[in-house]
This record gives structure tokens, sequence and C-alpha cells, in this order.
């Protein structure tokens, strides 16, 4: 299955869904979207024919759109963090940056290094 298809199908599910389930599915998302926006990279810079390059650009723009909206989607679903709580028993929300994706890292047996995004080199 490709990410595209996968996505429609959970998307179609009409079942209300936690908090952690949630995360989860777009940890993952985004962690698959980032690898494959560093391996069209690759395949951007190591390819010769310019008809190909744009055709990989494009396709390169249109995953960064999706890594920076899955971005968004993971600091909007992220749990709330226990050492926010104050003294009586409330919590402020706001988003935090700083999301933990090593439970779909480790589900998905990648290395925190592959993770790392290149800015491309058409920038």
């Amino acid at each position: 299955k490709n990410l595209i298809q996968e996505e429609e199908e959970t998307l179609n599910r009409s079942k209300p869904v936690s908090i952690k389930d949630a995360q989860s599915y777009f940890a993952k998302l985004y962690v698959r979207y980032s690898l494959v926006l560093k391996y069209l990279g690759n395949c951007y810079d190591y390819s010769i024919q310019p008809q190909k390059r744009i055709d990989i650009k494009s396709t390169m723009e249109y995953v960064i759109c999706r890594v920076i909206n899955l971005r968004h989607l993971l600091v909007k679903w992220a749990p709330l963090n226990p050492d926010v709580i104050s003294k009586d028993g409330s919590q402020k929300s706001f988003p935090w940056e700083y999301v933990d994706l090593s439970e779909a890292l480790k589900e998905l047996h990648v290395s925190p290094s592959q993770l790392e995004i290149d800015t491309p080199s058409f920038f």
C-alpha cells in the first residue's frame, strides 16, 4: 500500500479515536513522509535529466507541505505534559513544539539519524 491509500482508508473509518492513538498515527506518518522526502532529495541530487528533476522537484514540494502539515498535527495531538500541572491540579493547555517520536521510530525500525531532513538543493 502506498501512504495516500493508507491515509484515505484510515480517514474513512468513523469510530472515535483517543489522543494517544491519533498522536501515534500522525507520528508514524511523519516518520514515513520524512523518509520519503529524504529519498526524493537523493533522487533529485543524482538525477541528470532535467525533465525528471522538474517532476521530482514538484513531488518534493508536495511532500514538504505534507511533512509540515503532519508536524502541526503532531503538535495539536500531543499528549499534555505532566510537568505543567499547577499546584491546584489544573493544567494550562498550550501546544508543545517538542514531540516524542521514539515509539514510531521503534515500530518502523528507523534510527533518529535517518530522520534528519536536509535542505533540498533546489532552494
